[in-house]
């Protein structure tokens, strides 16, 4: 109800939005009359309560529990939610968003990350890709602070040579960087965030990752990135 809210109040212009956002918001009123596809609020509701484990990292709000937005369930609703009839994978296997600073980028993609790594229904790879070693590691910071504030995942996970690794069945969060030589070859990525696509001097990560994914049933790349100059 929160997502289909936001969506009405996008659309009616109560809510300030750019054009792209509002026909997103069209789109997704819209599928809910595709045959083939069908809405799991399930899923929804199961990203929602594994947000609410964790606490904010820093800020105003450090210490306290993760309250997702509206926005950002609206996010989650299209990138999780959104499943074919005929087989029940995943709809959509790439994103793009394009966020303005201080709206808590870095902790939606941790909690993404998080939730391929953690609950995924097969091994997962999910990889974090900056162009150079520092920007790939933000993110992973953030993850690490995260797990590290969750008594529920307390043994449940390993955190050794870069790499998280979950103790149930070998799912890892990985970051990748150029600038580390380390941009994805030879990978089976279940997931992938490609952060800051501004500062990408080329798509070779990006296509490096893409490529690796051929093999998943049901992988999700997502490109997310603040305003830039080139």
């Amino acid at each position: 109800n929160r997502v289909i809210n936001y969506s009405n109040d996008v659309i009616n212009k109560k809510i300030i939005a750019c054009e792209k956002h509002i026909w997103a918001c069209k789109r997704f009123k819209n599928d809910f009359n595709n045959p083939n596809y069908y809405f799991d609020k399930v899923e929804l509701l199961k990203f929602y309560l594994w947000s609410r484990q964790f606490k904010h990292r820093a800020g105003v709000l450090k210490n306290q529990i993760i309250e997702l937005t509206d926005f950002q369930l609206f996010v989650i609703a299209n990138l999780f939610c959104w499943k074919r009839k005929d087989n029940n994978y995943r709809r959509f296997r790439k994103s793009y968003i394009q966020l303005a600073r201080k709206n808590a980028k870095s902790q939606l993609l941790s909690l993404i990350a998080s939730y391929d790594c953690f609950l995924s229904d097969e091994q997962a790879e999910v990889y974090l890709a900056g162009w150079d070693k520092e920007q790939s590691s933000i993110v992973y910071r953030e993850i690490e602070s995260q797990l590290q504030g969750c008594e529920r995942l307390y043994n449940k996970y390993k955190n050794s040579y870069g790499k998280i690794t979950s103790l149930k069945d070998g799912s890892f969060i990985k970051p990748l960087s150029r600038e580390a030589r380390n941009t994805g070859d030879g990978t089976n990525p279940s997931c992938a965030i490609v952060d800051e696509y501004h500062s990408h001097k080329t798509s070779e990560i990006y296509d490096v990752i893409l490529s690796g994914m051929v093999a998943r049933p049901q992988p999700l790349m997502n490109v997310i990135t603040t305003a830039g100059f080139d």
